[in-house]
């Protein structure tokens, strides 16, 4: 008999549990489809994740005040989930791409020095077939790279993509960009 009672004390448990975990997932899931994850809103930015990627926000700890990154990706082959949690991402994260993989690179910058060409963004950021090379220096010669500077609400960015191959196709690119219009950055306050 008290075996028996405990089965519904263990169902309900089961049952609240499952409601605090879809709370959980209902607090940080929107947008791109019913799967997506939110990264943030962090240091004033967030990012809509498809499933199977995943990724961070940080401060980059370079100003104060401070300044943004995103670091987010898929690597279908790799068996290290921790891996954007690494400030080194770029170096680990090329050894464990394989053709299709993407990684997004996105760092809020100043405009003092460097002579980037911070172009004013006008809807989502996003990445054309003229934007992407090879051999760019820290990345994988076999591996493409789009990057674009851009300045949206008083805030400055360096965006980089990373390609799993030299010449990702029309289906990688458009990945990237379907994953960049869910970028929302809040205005320089």
């Amino acid at each position: 008999m008290i075996a028996g009672l405990r089965w519904p004390k263990v169902a309900l448990g089961l049952v609240l549990l499952a409601f605090a975990a879809g709370l959980g997932l209902a607090a940080t899931s929107r947008g791109s489809g019913s799967d997506a994850t939110t990264l943030g809103p962090s240091y004033g930015i967030s990012l809509d994740l498809p499933p199977r990627w995943f990724g961070r926000i940080y401060d980059i700890g370079r100003a104060n005040p401070a300044l943004a990154s995103i670091q987010a990706g898929t690597f279908q082959g790799s068996d290290d989930p921790n891996l954007l949690h690494d400030d080194d991402v770029a170096t680990r994260a090329s050894d464990a791409m394989h053709a299709g993989d993407l990684l997004i690179l996105l760092w809020e910058t100043t405009p003092e020095g460097g002579g980037f060409d911070y172009r004013p963004l006008a809807g989502p950021p996003e990445l054309r077939a003229a934007d992407l090379g090879v051999a760019l220096e820290g990345f994988p010669s076999d591996h493409a790279v789009g990057r674009r500077f851009f300045s949206t609400g008083g805030r400055y960015f360096d965006l980089m993509v990373e390609f799993g191959s030299s010449s990702p196709g029309d289906i990688e690119l458009e990945l990237a960009n379907s994953v960049l219009r869910t970028l929302r950055i809040e205005p320089a306050r």
